[in-house]
């Protein structure tokens, strides 16, 4: 069936990343059992790997993210941040998670208010009404 899958998928363009779980396929006999914290952190691992063979990442706004920045982000995160901040977040925001952009909020007492409609590059002539009327109320 995966073959069948990969064939199919890789005639139309597509790029196939298969991987067996314990317990299953090539890897019945390694000893580890499938439960529900290794399957979990399985498929994370072989999206890291992924993103990793890829070097590039494509994001729903068409900027290119790339691998080497990626893990200079991950082996660099912020530890300290002594800057006042605001943060605008759209609720369409498609490329960052809202609860990542909440707890950083939180943890570095950033004020953190939300648009609906708007999107991770504000742009339409209501979302830039919104930014601008949101910067009058910030900037003292």
């Amino acid at each position: 069936m995966i073959a069948i899958l990969s064939e199919e998928a890789v005639s139309k363009g597509w790029r196939m990343l298969s991987f067996d779980l314990p317990e299953h396929g090539e890897r019945r006999d390694e000893g580890i059992p499938c439960k529900g914290q290794t399957c979990v952190q399985e498929p994370e691992a072989v999206t890291e790997y992924a993103k990793e063979i890829a070097g590039e990442i494509a994001t729903p706004i068409g900027q290119t993210l790339y691998w080497d920045y990626y893990c200079y982000v991950k082996a660099h995160p912020i530890d300290v941040w002594n800057a006042p901040t605001s943060i605008l977040y759209g609720s369409e925001d498609n490329l960052c998670e809202y609860d990542r952009v909440s707890d950083f909020a939180g943890q570095f007492h950033a004020g953190l208010r939300g648009m609906e409609r708007g999107e991770h590059f504000f742009h339409t002539g209501e979302q830039l009404e919104y930014c601008r009327q949101w910067l009058r109320e910030e900037i003292e």
